[in-house]
């Protein structure tokens, strides 16, 4: 046996190119003289090979959500157009029922070419508290205060953008039915300090009011209002920045008042100039009635806001009961006028005025249909807001 196993004869072993060893397949095993060092080299460029394949996913993965987070974002304008000094601010109010987009809109973008206009005024925030847009403010989650958006409003801001309009965002301030009932601290109160202050009798549906001297209602309006660029705003209109009047305003307190130990026309100011820093560049306005600027209120302002740090001041020229009540009680010749007549003398009074006591505040015009643009820029205004 050991004889003929010396017999055999040492074969050498073939390779074929099907064979698994055969040179230059590249399975897990190696073709005759690899070494060990090119076998690392090979199991590191796999590793890396994964970590960019891992690395691509995660690049692509992110690069999506980034696509699809970008187009459901509110728009947000770095560089906002100031107030036109040289040319006319011709802006009309957006009916309510607009903001649903359809035919409503349509027909409003058809009343905007017809009039001329360039801009446009939408109700941001409502007397009632309630906004007209999904807030990301948390106060206003927690009180419900998105609870009546419109859910096409940032499609009609669009539409209203890209055809080349101005949006001015209006802001009811402290007058807020919804957040002067719904955050403790923040309202006006009755003599205990605990009960709301009504505007009227419960009878008549009087509504609670937000106290300026109030921090917590101080800061939930500068919250809302500085939200106002983010969802489309080129300028932003304030409302109701003053205490209440009216027959019941001598019953109400204002907690914190005190404790503050400033005028409540110095309120009003702080909280305007702290508007002003919320908003930065972008412009705002502060509303007064004829008889505000004429004769100032000292219920409302303890004053006037003439000299309210804001950029431009908006001048209401509506011909109310209240505007008619202090312009017969000082001049019975405007209350005796039609609205278009009552606006002659009253844009003459407010001009005379305004020379003396705010000769570096832009004006806005804010007034009824009847007053053509035409009429207003006769008048000696550039700017003006129509309201239906």
């Amino acid at each position: 046996m050991l004889k003929d196993s010396k017999r055999l004869k040492h074969h050498r072993k073939s390779y074929y190119p099907f064979s698994k060893e055969y040179p230059g397949r590249s399975h897990s095993t190696y073709a005759i003289g690899e070494t060990r060092e090119r076998r690392k080299r090979e199991q590191r460029s796999n590793v890396f090979y994964a970590l960019a394949l891992v690395f691509l996913f995660l690049l692509t993965f992110f690069l999506v959500y980034l696509a699809v987070f970008l187009s459901n974002r509110p728009i947000r304008e770095e560089n906002h157009t100031p107030l036109p000094s040289t040319e006319h601010l011709v802006a009309l109010e957006m009916p309510k029922e607009a903001l649903n987009g359809g035919i409503a809109l349509e027909l409003f973008l058809e009343d905007l070419q017809n009039e001329n206009a360039n801009a446009v005024m939408i109700e941001y925030k409502a007397p009632s508290g309630f906004l007209s847009y999904t807030s990301m403010d948390s106060t206003a989650a927690d009180i419900g205060a998105s609870t009546r958006a419109y859910p096409t409003f940032m499609d009609s801001i669009e539409t209203l953008k890209a055809k080349g309009y101005k949006i001015i965002a209006k802001y009811a301030c402290f007058e807020d039915t919804l957040a002067a009932s719904s955050l403790p601290g923040a309202a006006i109160t009755l003599a205990d300090g605990v009960s709301l202050w009504l505007d009227e009798s419960a009878q008549k549906d009087g509504k609670p009011w937000l106290n300026p001297y109030a921090d917590v209602a101080v800061n939930y309006l500068l919250g809302l209002i500085k939200e106002a660029p983010t969802f489309g705003a080129d300028y932003v209109l304030l409302d109701g920045v003053q205490f209440p009047v009216g027959r019941f305003a001598e019953t109400a307190v204002f907690p914190y008042a005190d404790v503050k130990g400033i005028s409540k026309n110095a309120a009003l100011q702080e909280f305007l100039q702290k508007v002003k820093d919320a908003l930065g560049d972008l412009e705002f306005s502060v509303t007064l009635t004829v008889s505000d600027i004429l004769y100032g209120n000292a219920v409302a302002y303890d004053g006037t806001l003439l000299s309210a740090p804001c950029n431009f001041i908006t001048i209401d020229f509506q011909k109310t009961a209240e505007v008619e009540a202090v312009l017969k009680a000082n001049n019975a010749g405007f209350a005796e006028l039609s609205q278009a007549e009552y606006f002659v003398p009253a844009a003459a009074a407010v001009e005379a005025k305004l020379e003396t006591d705010a000769k570096d505040k832009t004006v806005v015009v804010l007034t009824n249909r009847e007053n053509t643009t035409q009429n207003i820029q006769d008048a000696g205004f550039a700017h003006s807001i129509s309201v239906s």
